[in-house]
């Protein structure tokens, strides 16, 4: 009797989810997957910083089962592309980071996440608001990164994006969990 292909999906799902993600894991996975990324997302107009986690995948189970970990972020879908995402500066300083201090990333986006790490710390701070030379400091860091991150690694990305002010960070048409 042929075993019917929803059948066999079911119970792979299953048994997936009857495993946990852990920590090393979820550090493991990030280091290998091509759409691990960090950003940084500047607006020229108000000097505003935002920082961005974001893991791209096809499997929504396995973003569902990312998010579970880490207690927090969004998911947006659509037909075309799935990803998890965390921007809430508090979340990146205090979850994000942390992890990835513990369970370290290796190679070449050890290099861009540490970088990253700096930004996101310099920023909470508020001093890049406050005089020219600070300014100038996180732009320098945001250039390192997008030197760094246009070597010909195409594994993890830490871009510096500028808006006008009235662009949305994501994609409204996509759907969000």
């Amino acid at each position: 009797m042929p075993i019917e292909k929803s059948s066999f999906s079911n119970l792979a799902t299953d048994k997936e989810e009857s495993f946990p993600l852990d920590s090393q894991w979820i550090s493991g996975f990030c280091n290998g997957e091509g759409d691990s990324s960090f950003f940084i997302i500047q607006n020229l107009q108000t000097n505003d910083v935002q920082a961005v986690f974001k893991i791209g995948i096809k499997e929504l189970s396995l973003l569902l089962r990312i998010k579970k970990f880490f207690n927090l972020g969004h998911i947006n879908y659509d037909d075309k592309s799935k990803e998890f995402i965390i921007y809430k500066r508090s979340d990146i300083l205090e979850r994000v980071i942390p992890h990835f201090n513990k369970y370290p990333l290796i190679g070449h986006k050890l290099s861009i996440f540490n970088i990253f790490s700096e930004i996101v710390t310099f920023i909470d701070s508020e001093t890049h608001l406050t005089s020219p030379e600070a300014k100038a400091k996180l732009d320098t860091l945001i250039d390192k990164i997008r030197i760094i991150g246009n070597k010909g690694f195409s594994n993890i990305s830490l871009q510096k994006l500028t808006t006008d002010g009235n662009d949305n960070l994501y994609n409204s048409t996509k759907n969000f969990i």
